[in-house]
């Protein structure tokens, strides 16, 4: 067990979300893995590398991955831990550069994604970085849209142009069941839809880490509720359809039914 801040973890595996399905590692035997696309290990035992948030952002600009910090690369290519001396106050470091937005054009972290594990008796920070929701892309460092990065393989390097422009004429594509609802609150929400969605979601994808956020934040991650122009939560017009109390519902629609249809098998 690993006390870490006010929360205490025990942490075997981590898991990152790539292209809709769990990338799991299991990191008491980090010496089995190799860098590639979603896996990078970094020594950082001189302090936080300048190179981590061009990982961050090739991560968060492609299929997201994996930073170990406090690991190092050995020639044969396995990953070793090596022991962080002070990795707490490394992360808070981290989160200062990361909610900067003269560094960091926006951070899509959040706090469950960075924490410190324990191998061998030596200290890493895990950072799990999720591809970025396709409205908050390019993620691009120091201020300019042209230091936007992409994986590929084991290597970070600087987006071309044109992938530049893809990804900002894909960001501002909105579908409808994006939609905020400002006129509503989070009060809409059926709890017993929610939890049984949670439930049922636990026991197809175990490992899911959104299984470990709050309800605000696991509704905030799949785009259930967001952020409206007075800066509070609101039910997306997605959330509400989900998990949505039926008179709300029809009060934003008006002519919505739910059609039950029951059928048998021979």
């Amino acid at each position: 067990m690993l006390l870490l801040a006010d929360k205490t973890v025990d942490i075997k595996r981590i898991t990152a979300a790539v292209i809709g399905e769990m990338n799991v590692i299991d990191l008491n035997n980090i010496e089995k893995y190799r860098e590639n696309n979603r896996i990078e290990a970094k020594k950082a035992t001189g302090g936080l590398p300048k190179s981590l948030w061009e990982t961050y952002s090739s991560f968060a600009n492609t299929l997201g991955g994996i930073i170990l910090l406090g690991v190092e690369e050995y020639r044969d290519k396995s990953l070793h831990p090596v022991n962080l001396p002070d990795p707490d106050e490394l992360i808070e470091e981290f989160w200062e550069i990361a909610n900067d937005i003269q560094k960091v054009s926006t951070n899509i972290l959040s706090y469950d994604d960075v924490y410190v594990q324990k191998i061998e008796n030596k200290h890493i920070i895990v950072i799990t970085v999720p591809k970025a929701k396709r409205f908050d892309r390019p993620v691009y460092l120091d201020g300019s849209i042209h230091n936007s990065y992409r994986r590929n393989g084991e290597g970070d390097y600087r987006c071309t142009p044109d992938q530049i422009n893809a990804m900002v004429r894909d960001s501002e594509i909105k579908t409808q069941d994006m939609n905020i609802i400002e006129s509503m609150t989070a009060s809409v929400f059926n709890t017993d839809s929610l939890h049984s969605y949670r439930i049922k979601m636990s026991t197809v994808k175990p490992n899911n880490r959104l299984q470990n956020l709050s309800d605000k934040d696991f509704l905030q991650a799949i785009g259930a509720i967001g952020v409206g122009e007075d800066l509070l939560f609101h039910p997306t017009a997605a959330g509400l359809l989900m998990f949505g109390k039926s008179e709300f519902i029809k009060k934003e629609y008006p002519s919505y039914c739910l059609e039950y249809k029951e059928t048998t098998q021979d």
